[in-house]
């Protein structure tokens, strides 16, 4: 079995470079992505999964673990927060909740 090499994995990370960017993602992030899919591949062994596969399975891990928190979350307080952040002239700006999928 083969061992990956930047050279194997560089032409899959760029396709992916360039679906990611034309989804809207944030350069930083891309860039983060790629990184940790190129670390997490390198030096591995290559299965009998084709590179590409395996890019993609590096993918879904890495983000998976950015989307992913084991922080709890209080809304309720970050918007009283946020809210009490004005003074008697100037208002807060809002908090602001997207909703992703």
């Amino acid at each position: 079995n083969k061992i990956l090499t930047a050279e194997d994995i560089t032409p899959v990370l760029e396709s992916m470079r360039t679906t990611l960017v034309g989804a809207n993602v944030a350069e930083p992030t891309v860039v983060e992505i790629l990184d940790s899919v190129r670390q997490s591949l390198l030096g591995q062994q290559l299965s009998s999964l084709r590179v590409k596969t395996m890019v993609r399975q590096a993918l879904e891990r890495v983000i998976g673990r950015m989307l992913s928190t084991s922080a709890q979350v209080d809304i309720l307080r970050d918007v009283l927060t946020k809210r009490d952040s004005g003074t008697k002239t100037t208002r807060a700006n809002p908090y602001v909740i997207v909703m992703v999928g």
